[in-house]
């Protein structure tokens, strides 16, 4: 049995896991998979506004579960033209993914979704709850 005992410095173990934190943070596929989006609901529906700007919509895919959505796609680098040079560039290109999970089951079959101005805005139905419904009691003879 090892009997070691070990010295632990919290200051540097604690500096390790700030520098990891920082550079996931600030790598471009980070920077891309933070897409701020917004969910509200009513009684029949979920609401969710998803902004991602500088998109095709056809490089947007969505895809429905049993109580949750997938949204991921792709920004590609466009060509850089011949004879110039690219002084900085603060645009991120690369996948992105987001999932998002629902209390209660949607109609997957009638979710309808818009891209406009880098926003997607879906409309999620949900399944209809079955109300209570109160049974009567009657007298035993």
């Amino acid at each position: 049995m090892n009997n070691r005992i070990i010295k632990r410095d919290p200051f540097r173990d604690l500096d390790k896991i700030e520098r990891r934190f920082l550079s996931d943070f600030f790598s471009p596929m980070a920077l891309e998979n933070t897409m701020p989006s917004h969910l509200k609901e009513d009684e029949n529906n979920y609401y969710l506004s998803v902004e991602i700007p500088g998109m095709n919509k056809d490089s947007i895919k969505v895809e429905a579960g049993d109580k949750y959505l997938h949204i991921h796609g792709e920004r590609k680098e466009e060509k850089a033209e011949e004879n110039a040079y690219r002084h900085y560039s603060e645009f991120s290109y690369g996948s992105f993914n987001r999932e998002y999970h629902f209390n209660t089951a949607f109609d997957k079959e009638r979710i309808t979704a818009n891209y406009r101005s880098g926003i997607l805005k879906l409309t999620i139905p949900k399944v209809a709850q079955s109300k209570l419904r109160q049974v009567k009691i009657g007298m035993e003879e």
